[in-house]
Parts: structure tokens; C-alpha cells; sequence
């Protein structure tokens, strides 16, 4: 997490007051690649502010966008053709699954091939980038799941009053709720060793305080 901003409907003003108070704060190499949605307003700043930046589409938000224009009888079906486009080995692979798609549905669900498309350019980006990042750079899942605990507090609260005390409540959340990502991780790495040990036949295992450490530092 680089920053937190409060905007006006993801417009391109907003997202380009987010780009140049990064650029002021001294960002000065643009980002190489960037995941989002299909929101106008990013992608107009990006190509104004940090021309060079690569766009990736989110595969999730896609995957329901084209889900929404087919009936529900086949949308098992489409959506494990889906899955296949962004699970591919290959950009290749990718491409033929996507073309199969859109040979099986076009006549029938043309408005959800179209969907599909339309963003064609920006849906195989993640593909030139080293494969043990593909998984957080073809959606913006990472983001949201994080995200979803700040909407969740929202709805409990049923508004959080002034725009300060928004930004005031999302900070410490999105800060610790990212980084508990990393200790959950830790903590079942441990567990696993935990059972590797028992199955050993070591009765008692010493536990360690990793997450007062983590926190501490």
C-alpha cells in the first residue's frame, strides 16, 4: 500500500490527483504494470500522467461482467471456458481458449462476446511478466479482499461521518489487514511444521511469539 485517497467516483480527475501527489511525493519511474477494472477514469490518467505503464484487466471483474449478459443455464459451462483464457500456460493457449469461446457463443450471446472483446488488448498483459506473479497481477483480488473488511465496517457503522474520520478509520485498517496476509501465512507454515513434529513423536513443541515480534517491528 502506497496511499489512500478519497475521490469522486473513480473519475479521471480524481485518479490523476492520486498520480501526481505520488509523483510530487517522489515517485518518479512510473509503475510497470497496472490491474484494474474496466474504469475509464484510471486508465485515462495512467495514459496522460505515466504513459508507459502497461494495463491489465481484472480477469474476476470480466469473468461476472460476461457472466451477467448469459442465462444462468450456462453459466457453469462459460465460466470454466473462462477460466481457461487466464489459467493458460501460455499467451497462446490463452488466446485459442478465448476464441473458442467466442466461436461456440457469438451468435447466440453476442453482447457477452463482445464484452470479452473489447478489452482483448488488455486481458493477456500479465502473460510478459515473470509466471510466479501471475496469480496477484491478473486480478485485483489482492486489493479488494482487503478492501471487503473497510466496506464491512461501513455497513456496520452505517457511515462513518466526516470525510476525516473515513480516512482516519480505512488507513490503519487496510495497513494491518495487508500485512496480516503475510503473518497468516507465517503462522501456517508453523502449524505445518507443528504436525510434521507430532507425527515425529515430539510430545511438546516450544511455541514462538511470532506475531508480537512481526507486530513489534
Amino acid at each position: 500500500m502506497v496511499a489512500i485517497y478519497d475521490g469522486e467516483r473513480e473519475s479521471k480527475l480524481s485518479w490523476k490527483t492520486v498520480l501526481q501527489d505520488l509523483k510530487s511525493k517522489g515517485l518518479k519511474q512510473g509503475p510497470k504494470l497496472s490491474v484494474g477494472d474496466g474504469a475509464l477514469g484510471l486508465w485515462a490518467a495512467l495514459e496522460e500522467e505515466f504513459p508507459g505503464c502497461a494495463q491489465q484487466r481484472c480477469w474476476v471483474h470480466k469473468t461476472a461482467n460476461i457472466l451477467d449478459k448469459m442465462p444462468k443455464s450456462v453459466q457453469v459451462d462459460t465460466k470454466s471456458m473462462i477460466h481457461n483464457m487466464y489459467m493458460s500456460p501460455t499467451t497462446e493457449e490463452g488466446i485459442k481458449a478465448m476464441n473458442r469461446f467466442i466461436s461456440l457463443y457469438e451468435a447466440k450471446y453476442p453482447k457477452a462476446c463482445k464484452c470479452l472483446t473489447k478489452d482483448e488488448d488488455q486481458l493477456f498483459t500479465f502473460y510478459d511478466y515473470p509466471a510466479q506473479h501471475w496469480q496477484h497481477t491478473r486480478t485485483t483480488n489482492p486489493i479488494e479482499s482487503t478492501f471487503a473488511t473497510i466496506r464491512h465496517r461501513s455497513r456496520q457503522t452505517k457511515g462513518c461521518g466526516s470525510r476525516i474520520a473515513t480516512l482516519s478509520m480505512e488507513f490503519p485498517y487496510m495497513s494491518f489487514y495487508s500485512f496480516s496476509k503475510v503473518i497468516n501465512r507465517i503462522l501456517y507454515f508453523l502449524g505445518f511444521i507443528n504436525c510434521l513434529l507430532k507425527i515425529s513423536g515430539v510430545k511438546k513443541v516450544k511455541k514462538i511469539p511470532i506475531c508480537a515480534r512481526l507486530l513489534k517491528h
